[in-house]
């Protein structure tokens, strides 16, 4: 049912509004509501609809490898209790703070100490995790070393929007266990 739901969802402003404000009954429509709402705002937040401008890049809701991960577990609490509740070898973390420079437009920011406690925290972690950073936060190599992987990503030209023709860098740090 959920993904039926999400492969037929697209963004329409009406949409979004009406969800925002809704009250799902089910853990189906909870579900659809939380990513729907997650997808098409505007840094995530689940609070402003992502307006489309010409040229301006939309994400679809892709299931083909959403459902194919068994068993998954989504939290929402602070990464500190987040990595004592889960530090076991089988656990595989994905996490994805705040970036220090621009961080202030979620609802929690991260501090450099955060950062320092997230990785004293990774180096005593049991199990395996994707850590994905901004690559403009140059203070990340000094605590995480020089990541594993950097991607680039261009953000076009686009009148009214944030939209500015630079590139950015993502960092990405892992540790798989075997």
């Amino acid at each position: 049912m959920l993904k039926r739901k999400l492969n037929t969802a697209f963004p329409h402003a009406e949409i979004f509004n009406e969800l925002r404000n809704s009250h799902p009954k089910s853990d189906v429509e909870t579900a659809f509501r939380t990513i729907y709402l997650h997808t098409f705002s505007y840094a995530g937040t689940g609070k402003a609809f992502k307006r489309l401008y010409k040229n301006a890049y939309m994400p679809g809701l892709n299931t083909d490898y959403f459902f194919r991960v068994k068993k998954w577990i989504v939290e929402n609490m602070d990464f500190r209790d987040l990595l004592s509740k889960y530090n076991k070898p089988l656990v595989l973390l994905y996490l994805d703070p705040p970036y220090l420079d621009g961080g202030k437009t979620y609802r929690h920011s991260f501090r450099m100490e955060d950062f320092m406690d997230l990785k004293r925290m990774f180096d005593q972690h049991q199990g395996s995790y994707l850590l994905n950073l901004s690559m403009h936060d140059r203070e990340m190599i000094g605590i995480f070393g020089d990541p594993q992987m950097v991607t680039d990503h261009y953000r076009p030209t686009t009148k009214g929007t944030y939209n500015d023709g630079s590139r950015w860098e993502c960092g990405y740090w892992w540790k798989f266990i075997t």
